[in-house]
């Protein structure tokens, strides 16, 4: 994938931590944002623009990244889960 970006985000349950790194593993950005629906819409509005050049990873160990994981997907961002929220 050329000029590529990769996201990481760490979800919690209150804030997120994310980090943009290009093809060139070089620091692009990293910011965190509120795991709610506005801090969500904030993450996806500030990676909207490499949309068709952005991977996510996405570590979460609890229920919580749940809905966030769920929610990219359903936007078609290519998505990578590091660990799975248990589901029940």
């Amino acid at each position: 994938m050329e000029n590529a970006f990769w996201v990481g985000v760490n979800v919690h349950k209150k804030v997120c931590r994310a980090a943009m790194v290009n093809d060139e593993c070089e620091l692009v950005d990293e910011f965190s944002f509120r795991n709610c629906s506005k801090g969500i819409e904030d993450f996806m509005m500030k990676i909207e623009a490499f949309r068709d050049r952005v991977l996510v990873a996405v570590e979460s160990t609890l229920t919580c990244g749940l809905g966030f994981t769920t929610l990219l997907r359903s936007m078609a961002f290519r998505l990578f889960s590091l660990t799975l929220p248990r589901q029940g």
